[in-house]
């Protein structure tokens, strides 16, 4: 699958730098012109009780390729769900506020409730950034699921 192509452009890789200088990686998707929605847990350390120092985002990465550009953003960009923040997984979802309009390039997903269940037969894909696929290094590679 090509990265840059919609829909595949409004997902976005996350390179997070922890408040210990450690690196995390995580994915998001782009849901507005300047803003992305994301998990919780790549913000938030609900065992430190703090959010993380910085996180990069950049759109359809590949490898070192950020055909959209990046953006280095730091926790007061970052709104992580309440129940999270009081020590619950039970709503693992944050908001990422970008300063530039990285959307207008990208595209974004729309949101949408729903308030019944996916059917079972219902076929779902994910496109996200995982840090290993069987055991290999897969950090800076968009990567595609389904069920």
């Amino acid at each position: 699958d090509n990265p840059t192509a919609t829909p595949y452009c409004s997902t976005v890789c996350l390179q997070i730098t922890t408040n210990n200088g450690g690196t995390n990686y995580g994915s998001g998707f782009m849901i507005g012109p300047n803003a992305l929605a994301t998990a919780a847990h790549n913000l938030y350390s609900i065992k430190e009780k703090a959010y993380v120092k910085s996180v990069n985002v950049a759109p359809a990465r590949s490898d070192n390729s950020k055909p959209f550009g990046s953006e280095n953003v730091s926790a007061s960009s970052m709104i992580v769900s309440d129940s999270y923040l009081a020590g619950t997984s039970s709503e693992d979802w944050a908001i990422i506020t970008l300063k530039n309009n990285l959307g207008t390039k990208t595209g974004w997903l729309g949101l949408h409730w729903q308030s019944s269940n996916y059917s079972s037969s219902q076929l779902v894909y994910a496109y996200g950034y995982p840090s290993q696929i069987n055991g290999a290094d897969a950090r800076y590679r968009m990567c595609k699921s389904s069920g």
